[in-house]
């Protein structure tokens, strides 16, 4: 809901209209080169990459409408909101009464990337691969916008070395290993700004020319060490095919930190502004084996299963 429930007790009908645009704008360049010579392969690649992502939205109310023919087509044919007293004797002691209310809001982000590649292989044998992107985000803080994340593989197909060659029943026999870094991005673009909004609830007051005035309150500490989440992993793995394809599968070691994990907790007030902060705390550890088989039982000139 756009406004507090309560606004809409004891009214006479109420009416309400919102709408909310995404736009994502992208730009990327990419430059590729490519090799063969005897049993070598070499491939690299560049790129360069740029989005911007602003969503804006609107919404309006209102109440105490004199008929409901109006729909949501006429909103500023509804009361909206009063000033009363709860004293009529004494002025001191106004408060507004709202029938409607009016909203909007703009978020806007920005990421650039610089990405490299570099593949080699050798007489379908031995393959490497080393990637490397360096990614910046405005949703960060002021010192830690740029993040690093670097990530190498290897592997080794041992079906196509000589001594194996002569082995019939095997298709595929494949050892593997890698390592890399990856990076998160919160969706909020502004978790490392200090926030404020107007107080409804406690701070509204009348000045001394009976003036309704909103006071400020702070809705969110600054964090200038925001940071990105990171989450580097370590795998080795095996491949293997058998019976002309009948019988295929893989195992998978991998162990996985993940550090700087966003985390919200409580502080104290003062010295802080707000009695919660949004800060790079907590470290989460995964480990595991991944097996997966896949057969082929039945295999005729008219079926497969």
């Amino acid at each position: 809901p756009l406004f507090q429930s309560n606004r809409w007790n004891n009214v006479k009908g109420s009416a309400g209209k919102n709408q909310s645009d995404f736009v994502q704008d992208m730009l990327e360049f990419t430059s590729k080169y490519e090799k063969e010579w005897d049993a070598h392969r070499f491939s690299g690649m560049l790129g360069y990459s740029w989005m911007e992502s602003t969503s804006t939205g609107f919404g309006a109310s209102n109440s105490e409408f004199p008929t409901d023919a109006y729909l949501y087509n006429a909103l500023q044919r509804g009361k909206y909101a009063e000033l009363r007293y709860t004293d009529p004797e004494d002025k001191s002691t106004a408060y507004l009464k709202t029938y409607g209310g009016v909203s909007s809001y703009k978020n806007q982000s920005r990421l650039i990337g610089f990405f490299g590649r570099i593949s080699y292989g050798y007489d379908n044998r031995y393959n490497v691969l080393v990637s490397f992107r360096r990614e910046g985000s405005t949703k960060f803080g002021a010192d830690h916008k740029w993040g690093n994340f670097p990530a190498i593989s290897g592997g080794w197909t041992l079906s196509n070395e000589k001594w194996l060659r002569s082995v019939k029943w095997l298709d595929n026999l494949k050892l593997r290993v890698g390592y890399g870094v990856t990076g998160v991005i919160p969706q909020n673009s502004y978790m490392s700004l200090l926030l404020y909004d107007y107080d409804t609830q406690y701070g509204n007051y009348v000045d001394a020319d009976g003036n309704w005035r909103p006071s400020l309150t702070t809705t969110q500490n600054p964090n200038d060490d925001l940071r990105w989440e990171k989450t580097a992993e370590l795998n080795a793995g095996i491949d293997f095919g058998f019976l002309d394809g009948r019988l295929f599968g893989s195992v998978d070691v991998y162990s996985k930190k993940t550090t700087d994990m966003l985390w919200e907790y409580n502080v104290p007030v003062p010295p802080n502004l707000y009695n919660l902060q949004t800060a790079n705390v907590g470290e989460m550890d995964n480990r595991g084996i991944e097996v997966m088989l896949g057969g082929i039982p039945v295999r005729t000139k008219d079926f497969e299963w």
